[in-house]
């Protein structure tokens, strides 16, 4: 059976196998050989659970559990989504382990205190001795030894540092945190951004379908009669199995997007309640230089960055001090030792009390353990690159998010100049069908067309969303607030 274990022994074995710890050792073959041998692996795990045997053992789920309801609001999946999702909960273990590690780095700076016990037994046989004291012959006697040690650092500039670093790695876990909150904001608002497309699709390619159900029968009706076309009903039908297929990717889009908000919020339900209100949305900034500023001041990924490079050039610090600075420490010790016997022939009973300073200076590979700086050094560089890296991101980001919010809002306008002179179109040809100067289908094509257009118009407002959405997420102003925005009657 294949355990936990046995697949954390393969992943080591192969480790070693394929030489993953050697620098440089990951060239184009070896990829395609770990991912082979991965593969073999999950095709290996595969035969054996068909076989009817386990391929791992149960895992115990600590989340809370999934609920099931037939109608939601976005605020109640949001309210159990909050508790629920897992990078969330994730990203609060870490400010928890931060918030441990810092409070660690704080009692560096308090005195240590040891207590110890020793019971020890000495066989001793002296054969031969110039020293008059001394007694030949063997002797065998037991020794007590009880003390305890206390040592207090005065000067030691690796805990400083030490704690600076944790102090900033605490904030940044705390950011990610927010960050992942965020995300989980901005996921689920998208995930009913998408729903409601999807809905909206849907009804378009319902009525699409029901038209074109229509017109093909008067066409097959008016062939049967003599006087129709078969070209014509031919071209209806197609059209009406290209609408049948179009709604069918819709409603499995649809059953995905339900899917993708169980996976956010541990909530599987039925109908999501909302309404999206156009009018509501406002940018913090309508200023694109104004958004890049906002999002390097307040986006949690930015931000973040920020807070692991000052770890780590407080790092840096601490390895330049751990490697060449001086400790001074006081130290203090009493002891009672209770010795059966000794060299001399008599035992003893003794009480001492050592006070001191201790003064370590390292003079050469630090102690024996290597230079620590040289590999700070390299890993600081690393992140300030990075830093740069996702602050450059970051601006393209906001500034394309920007640029097609901008080009979303354009065509909205657009799109409802175009659907209003279909509305008129549509009221021409209906006044010629009341005045008999036409038939019941003459305005199919222009009903079709005026749907594509609202189709078009709908499409650009939830692309104005996803943007929306997108720059709130970028700039760090995304929060509860603007769940509420979309909030009402069924999407």
């Amino acid at each position: 059976m294949i355990t936990l274990a046995n697949l954390v022994r393969l992943a080591c074995l192969s480790a070693v196998t394929v030489g993953c710890a050697s620098t440089g050792g990951l060239g184009g073959k070896q990829v395609s050989a770990d991912v082979s041998a991965w593969a073999a692996s999950a095709n290996n795990q595969a035969a054996q659970m068909a076989a009817g045997m386990p391929a791992t053992p149960a895992a115990v789920d600590a989340a809370p559990t999934r609920a099931t309801l037939a109608s939601a609001s976005l605020g109640e999946l949001y309210a159990n989504g909050v508790d629920f999702n897992p990078q969330i909960r994730v990203a609060r273990s870490r400010v928890a382990v931060a918030d441990a590690e810092l409070s660690n780095a704080a009692l560096r700076f308090f005195p240590a205190l040891t207590g110890k016990a020793t019971r020890s037994y000495t066989f001793q046989n002296i054969l031969n001795s110039d020293n008059q004291v001394f007694q030949q012959g063997t002797a065998e006697y037991g020794t007590t030894n009880v003390a305890i040690e206390g040592r207090m650092p005065i000067i030691n500039l690796e805990n400083v540092f030490n704690y600076r670093k944790t102090d900033s790695q605490q904030r940044k876990s705390y950011v990610e945190y927010v960050g992942a909150a965020q995300t989980f904001i901005r996921d689920l608002m998208i995930a009913y951004i998408d729903l409601a497309e999807a809905n909206a699709i849907i009804d378009e390619y319902r009525q699409r379908v029901s038209l074109l159900q229509s017109r093909t029968s008067n066409e097959r009706a008016r062939q049967s009669a003599g006087n129709g076309s078969a070209e014509m009903a031919l071209g209806f039908e197609q059209e009406l199995s290209d609408a049948q297929a179009q709604l069918g990717v819709q409603e499995a889009r649809q059953k995905s997007v339900m899917i993708r908000i169980e996976e956010l919020t541990g909530t599987k339900v039925g109908t999501v309640r909302g309404h999206i209100a156009m009018a509501n949305l406002t940018l913090p900034i309508e200023d694109v230089e104004g958004l890049i500023d906002l999002a390097l001041s307040n986006n949690p990924r930015y931000i973040a960055k920020k807070y692991e490079v000052d770890a780590f050039d407080d790092e840096t610090r601490r390895a330049v001090a751990k490697d060449f600075g001086p400790t001074l420490d006081s130290f203090a010790s009493h002891e009672y030792e209770n010795r059966g016997g000794s060299q001399f022939g008599g035992g003893s009973e003794t009480v001492q009390t050592v006070v001191g300073l201790q003064l370590s200076v390292p003079i050469f590979n630090a102690g024996g353990q290597g230079y620590q700086f040289t590999t700070a050094v390299a890993r600081n560089q690393q992140i300030s690159a990075e830093l740069a890296m996702v602050a450059s991101e970051t601006k393209s980001a906001v500034a394309m998010s920007y640029s097609n919010y901008l080009a979303a809002r354009l065509r909205i306008q657009r799109d409802s100049q175009t659907i209003r002179k279909g509305s008129e179109l549509i009221s021409l040809v209906n006044q010629r069908v009341a005045d008999a100067a036409g038939t019941v289908d003459d305005g199919l094509q222009a009903r079709l067309d005026l749907a594509s257009y609202m189709r078009q118009r709908q499409q650009a407002q939830f692309q104005l969303l996803r943007e929306w959405v997108q720059i709130k997420h970028l700039t760090g102003a995304l929060s509860e607030a603007d769940v509420q925005v979309f909030s009402g009657t069924n999407i």
